[in-house]
């Protein structure tokens, strides 16, 4: 990435190279969560993560620079034979700046039996270009705690516990038990809370 691919703001702090680098990581920690070692899933994370905001042309509001980009990519893989071209590392890219059911309803016409998994590649990359921003907030406003809680127990907010787990942030999880609720009664919830050691409010 840093010897061929070029960025339209290569001086960027917030989008260039070391924004993609830190995207490639947390999309890469989703995607072998979800797929496993499925080396294809990996390589079309490692593509969209790379070149999603090489054609960027403003630090903020950029509508289209995914569809730019995309472009870019496809190029580069006719250019450079030794790197084998993800139809679906197009769609990631192409649609992660606009709306998502835009998005959703381009992968649905194009990738037809395949839909269903490219839409979780869709979102694994989604969710890996939030988090970059959100811990840049984190980190930037010296956040030294995150207290969770929502409306599915055991599943929304059990699965964001996991993720945060999983990047092995620095700042201190805390589970707002009181303000919420389970199908299972907070049985997932207090394995994850009991196995992981995290503070919890009752």
């Amino acid at each position: 990435m840093y010897r061929r691919v070029r960025f339209n703001m290569p001086d960027s702090d917030i989008h260039a190279a070391a924004h993609c680098e830190r995207v490639l990581l947390y999309a890469l920690i989703l995607g072998a969560d979800i797929f496993g070692a499925d080396g294809d899933v990996l390589d079309i994370l490692v593509h969209a993560s790379i070149f999603h905001d090489t054609r960027r042309q403003d630090e903020y509001l950029d509508t289209g620079h995914g569809a730019r980009a995309a472009v870019y990519y496809e190029q580069f893989c006719q250019d450079n034979n030794d790197i084998e071209f993800h139809p679906e590392s197009v769609f990631l890219m192409r649609y992660h700046d606009l709306d998502d059911a835009m998005g959703k309803e381009a992968i649905q016409k194009y990738f037809g039996t395949e839909t269903d998994r490219v839409l979780n590649l869709y979102a694994i990359f989604k969710n890996g270009v939030e988090t970059d921003r959100n811990l840049r907030v984190l980190e930037t406003e010296n956040i030294g705690q995150i207290d969770i809680c929502g409306l599915a127990g055991d599943v929304c907010v059990a699965d964001t516990i996991r993720d945060g787990i999983a990047l092995k942030l620095p700042q201190k999880i805390n589970v707002l038990m009181d303000y919420t609720s389970s199908i299972d009664g907070g049985k997932t919830l207090n394995s994850i809370i009991s196995k992981n050691k995290l503070s919890c409010i009752r």
